[in-house]
């Protein structure tokens, strides 16, 4: 996500590239419009010169000249026209919106990242409680360790146990 200056740059940058291109696309359209103008002149005046009569193998004119810049600097203009509204207007767009509604959103953002789930009911977990210790029971745990090594017999460990709990 963009933080604020970002954003702030992001629209201030789009607007300048936005009206560049389209002060260029009537630059665009200018020169088109001064080819077909002279295009349209030569041909009510009826006259014509041969441009490079002798390095080209077709005939190269005046009339074909000012064709070719028309249609050349009239696509230029719509290419630089869309560009600007459609590319860096809608990027001023968004970047506007986003600006007016940043506040909001990071609010939000931050609403749901500190919320606990609401689906679930919430349970305090505790540590399981160790059962309570007898008085004898490390001793008792000793007889069978000894129990185990053969030390003592089966009918002392019963004795003793006996012993310890009355």
């Amino acid at each position: 996500m963009f933080d604020k200056q970002q954003l702030e740059r992001m629209y201030k940058h789009s607007l300048k590239v936005k009206k560049v291109l389209f002060i260029l696309s009537m630059c665009f359209f200018f020169v088109a419009t001064l080819g077909i103008v002279g295009y349209f002149i030569l041909v009510g005046l009826n006259k014509d010169v041969i441009l490079i009569p002798d390095l080209l193998q077709t005939e190269f004119t005046l009339r074909y000249l000012f064709v070719d810049l028309f249609s050349e600097f009239l696509s230029a203009g719509v290419i630089c026209i869309l560009f600007s509204f459609l590319i860096f207007g809608r990027r001023a767009r968004l970047a506007k919106a986003l600006l007016d509604d940043y506040d909001r959103i990071k609010a939000e953002e931050s609403k749901s990242w500190n919320s606990k789930p609401s689906a679930a009911p919430i349970v305090d977990v505790k540590p399981a409680e160790e059962p309570s210790k007898g008085k004898y029971d490390d001793l008792l745990k000793e007889y069978e360790k000894l129990y185990e090594k053969g030390y003592i017999t089966k009918e002392d460990l019963e004795k003793k146990r006996k012993e310890l709990m009355n």
